[in-house]
């Protein structure tokens, strides 16, 4: 973020730290993959072996 830890420890207060440490887990945490369900004749095909 371009904070050095003399700024961070110095130029900042108590409250602010931890909003900054907020943002910055927010902008390198992974983004969450959005799961769907479907059913499994879309997903393997309706061709194949049926056993009845």
């Amino acid at each position: 973020m371009g904070i050095s830890k003399r700024e961070l420890m110095e130029d900042y207060y108590l409250d602010e730290i931890t909003e900054i440490f907020s943002e910055w887990n927010r902008l390198h945490r992974p983004q969450e993959e959005e799961t769907t369900q479907m059913d499994a004749r879309d997903f393997l095909g309706d061709g194949g072996e049926w056993i009845d």
